[in-house]
C-alpha cells in the first residue's frame, strides 16, 4: 500500500498531466476524423466558391474552421471521408512570415504563382472576378484597415507542372473564392474546385531532382510514367480549402484539406498517399522561398518581370540557349526516354516555347541564385545576377 505522501505525489502528477494534456494542443493522429462541425464548416466553406453560392460570407459559419486551423499542429494527420467519389487528404503547418507578406507573394495577381509555387504551379490567370471589372484585388493591401469581412470570388484557369507520380500535367477551371477575416488574430480562407474535368494529360518530365524546378512539357497526350503512356487521363475533380491563421507578427498556421478524383475511363486512381505527396511538396517550396532572408522584394521582382517585359522573343531565347543545352546534358534517364529526348535534340522545343514560359525559367534562375542555389546555367550566371542591376541585358553565357 502507497504512503500517504506517495498517494499524494502520483494523484497530483496525474492532475498535472491532465492539465498539461488540456491546455496543449494535440497532435491529431491519422485514425482520428473531424468532429460533424467541422465536416459541415467545410460544406459550407465549399459552396463559398460557387457562381450560385452565398453573395457574403457568414463568419460564425467560418469560425469552427478557423479554430481548427489554429489549434491544429503542424504536422497533424486526420482522416477525411470523400467528397462526390474524390480521394481525401489533409495537411497542416507553420510558416515563419507575416500573414500579410504571405498573401502579398502568394495571391497578388502582379505576382505569378510560379515564383512561390514553383514546383507545383506552371501558370495561374484569373479569368473572372465577380463584382471586380479591374481584376482580382490586391487582398494583401486591405490587412491593415479592413473592418468586415472581405470576399471574393470568379473563375480561374489553372496549369500544373508534371505530376510526380505520373509525370502528366494538367489544366482546368476553377472556380475560386477568398476570404479575408479581420480582427486580433487574422484568418484567409481560400476555396476552390473544378468547374469541370481538365484538359486531357500531357507527358511532361521532372529533370534531376525536383526541387530544382527543372521541367519539360511535351504536347503528347499519355502519361510519362513505363508501362501506362497510352492513358488518357484526366483530373475530373478536385476540391480544396486553405485556411491560414496569423497566430502572431511572423507566425501564420495552415491547414489545407484537398480532394481529388483522376484517371481514366472515369475510374479514380488516386490515392491519399499521392495527394499528401504533392501537397508536401508545395508546402516545402512555400516555406523555402518565403522564409529565406535572402527572398528578393516585392518590388524588386515586380522589376524584374518589367525588365523581362522590355526584350523580344528572340533575346528570352537567346538568354535560354546555354539552359537547354545544360538540361539536355543532364543525367537524367527521362530524357532518354521519347519524346523528351526528340524535344532537347535541337533548338525546336525552345523555338515553339510560349513566351509567358520563358520568363518564368528565368525568373527561376533569378529566384535560384538569391537563394543560394545553383542555377541551371552555373554560378558565373549566379554572379552576373548579383552583380547587374539588370540581368537580362548581358548577353548570354556561351558554354
Amino acid at each position: 500500500m502507497f504512503s500517504n505522501k506517495k498517494s499524494f505525489f502520483f494523484v497530483a502528477s496525474g492532475l498535472l498531466a491532465m492539465l498539461f494534456i488540456l491546455s496543449t494542443p494535440q497532435i491529431i493522429l491519422a485514425d482520428q476524423k473531424i468532429s460533424a462541425e467541422i465536416d459541415q464548416a467545410l460544406d459550407y466553406t465549399l459552396s463559398t466558391c460557387l457562381p450560385n453560392g452565398p453573395s457574403h460570407v457568414d463568419r460564425g459559419l467560418l469560425a469552427p474552421l478557423v479554430h481548427f486551423a489554429k489549434t491544429t499542429p503542424s504536422g497533424s494527420a486526420l482522416k477525411l471521408d470523400k467528397r462526390e467519389g474524390a480521394t481525401p487528404a489533409f495537411i497542416s503547418f507553420r510558416i515563419d512570415v507575416p500573414l500579410k507578406k504571405l498573401m502579398q507573394y502568394m495571391y497578388d495577381p502582379n505576382l505569378p504563382c510560379y515564383i512561390v509555387m514553383p514546383s507545383s504551379m506552371r501558370m495561374t490567370e484569373w479569368k473572372s472576378v465577380e463584382n471586380h471589372p479591374d481584376g482580382f484585388p490586391l487582398l494583401w493591401k486591405m490587412f491593415d484597415n479592413l473592418q468586415e469581412p472581405f470576399f471574393v470570388r470568379g473563375v480561374e484557369r489553372e496549369e500544373i507542372t508534371p505530376d510526380l507520380n505520373t509525370g502528366a500535367y494538367y489544366g482546368y477551371d476553377l472556380y475560386r473564392s477568398m476570404t479575408i477575416l479581420p480582427g486580433p488574430e487574422k484568418a484567409v480562407v481560400s476555396v476552390s474546385r473544378q468547374a469541370d474535368k481538365s484538359d486531357v494529360g500531357r507527358k511532361g518530365a521532372v529533370v534531376g531532382d525536383d526541387q530544382n524546378w527543372n521541367y519539360i512539357y511535351s504536347n503528347e497526350e499519355g502519361v510519362s510514367m513505363s508501362g501506362l503512356g497510352w492513358a488518357s487521363t484526366y483530373m475530373y475533380n478536385g476540391f480544396t480549402v486553405s485556411v491560414f491563421v496569423e497566430t502572431g507578427p511572423t507566425s501564420v498556421q495552415c491547414v489545407i484539406f484537398k480532394w481529388l478524383k483522376a484517371g481514366w475511363s472515369n475510374m479514380n486512381m488516386v490515392k491519399s498517399s499521392h495527394i499528401e505527396r504533392g501537397m508536401t511538396r508545395f508546402v516545402s517550396d512555400l516555406k523555402t522561398i518565403l522564409e529565406s532572408p535572402f527572398l528578393p522584394s516585392y518590388d524588386e521582382l515586380l522589376d524584374r518581370r518589367a525588365e523581362l517585359g522590355t526584350l523580344e522573343n528572340r533575346e528570352l531565347r537567346d538568354l535560354l540557349r546555354p539552359y537547354f543545352r545544360t538540361l539536355a546534358s543532364a543525367d537524367d534517364p527521362i530524357l532518354r526516354r521519347d519524346p523528351f529526348s526528340e524535344l532537347l535534340a535541337d533548338d525546336s522545343y525552345l523555338d515553339a516555347m510560349p513566351r509567358l514560359e520563358m520568363e518564368k525559367i528565368l525568373i527561376h534562375e533569378f529566384l535560384r541564385c538569391r537563394l543560394g542555389r545553383t542555377a541551371a546555367l552555373g554560378a558565373d550566371v549566379c554572379d552576373r545576377y548579383s552583380r547587374l542591376d539588370n540581368p537580362w541585358s548581358a548577353q548570354p553565357l556561351v558554354r
